[in-house]
């Protein structure tokens, strides 16, 4: 059996039968026409989705690139602001024990002061 769009003649068709099969070829060659244009559509769309797919998976591996250089600059900055922390404990213990000994040498300072007062009183004292 010859398929539907095949057209078999016998030769003794009439003229509206030809011409309503020659209709029909014209159809179903415009059809597939317009299918092998949708394909190939199709094609070049499933292409462009390719090449969108291949670019995201490009971005996807810089971002990821990305996220670790950030990483690694955010560890070296706390590593730093831990050195400078301690720094700044380490210059404030010496400014504490700066202070402390700078208390005692006043006190010092004072009490010898005093000591020379006194002494100074009682020569004076011992003179009248």
């Amino acid at each position: 059996m010859a398929p539907e769009h095949e057209v078999v003649s016998t030769g003794k068709e009439s003229v509206p039968d030809t011409l309503r099969q020659w209709r029909e070829a014209e159809r179903t060659a415009a059809a597939a026409q317009k299918s092998k244009l949708a394909a190939e559509h199709a094609a070049e769309v499933a292409a462009e989705a390719v090449d969108a797919a291949r670019a995201t998976a490009e971005a996807a591996t810089v971002s990821v690139d990305a996220a670790i250089a950030v990483e690694v600059s955010a560890a070296g900055t706390a590593a730093a602001a831990e050195r400078t922390a301690k720094l700044k404990v380490t210059e404030s213990e010496v400014s504490a024990s700066e202070a402390g000994e700078a208390e005692q040498s006043e006190d010092l300072a004072r009490d010898q002061y005093r000591e020379a007062v006194q002494a100074a009183k009682l020569r004076n004292k011992d003179a009248d």
